[in-house]
């Protein structure tokens, strides 16, 4: 099913992760920090919690090898959490297609999978590839879109951030730097 940023903030602080996650959309920085968030939750802070979670490079790994990590057993644990950035699931020949769509429409029980966009352009809307991987997502997890945020959100966002830093930003001056910068909020957020 296809949730907010609301709902999908709701999941993980009440835990209730779902199997697979489809993060993707105009705003990269959103998909990876949720991502994070997503797997943080999945594993948890034991001191296992880094033989459960394995990261790939969507460019680099195939839905096979994906397919292999998800389906391995946690290490004493009961989850374990897969993180794959930027696989171009419209990319790769049709058997590599078919296996993907396979594995994220029944993930295994113990595994969460994250699939979270930075620089691969998920077109849902018109690829008919992307939106066969959205669907199959759906069936056991949900996809999250992130749009551009607007000034006065991103404003918002900055001055919060200031504050739970201990800091002062004065909303005329996120606006400001807004204004100055551009609304890339990976950009405004390393400022």
């Amino acid at each position: 099913m296809a949730i907010t940023e609301s709902e999908l903030k709701k999941q993980i602080k009440e835990g209730a992760l779902r199997r697979v996650y489809f993060l993707y959309g105009e705003e990269a920085y959103l998909s990876g920090h949720y991502a994070t968030q997503i797997a943080a939750k999945a594993v948890g802070k034991d001191e296992l919690a880094a033989f459960n979670l394995q990261k790939f490079e969507g460019r680099d790994c195939t839905a096979e090898e994906l397919e292999d990590a998800a389906e391995a057993l946690p290490l004493m644990a009961e989850t374990k959490c897969v993180v794959v950035r930027d696989y171009d699931a419209a990319g790769g020949g049709a058997a590599n297609q078919e296996r993907l769509l396979r594995l994220v429409s029944a993930p295994p029980e113990s595994c969460v999978l994250v699939f979270w966009q930075d620089a691969v352009e998920a077109d849902v809307k018109k690829s008919t590839k992307w939106k066969a991987f959205a669907a199959a997502v759906e069936k056991n997890g949900a996809c999250v879109e992130f749009r551009r945020k607007s000034t006065a959100d991103i404003v918002k966002l900055l001055c919060s951030g200031a504050s739970r830093r201990g800091c002062r930003f004065q909303p005329d001056n996120a606006r400001l730097l807004v204004e100055q910068c551009g609304d890339d909020l990976n950009l405004l957020l390393n400022e």
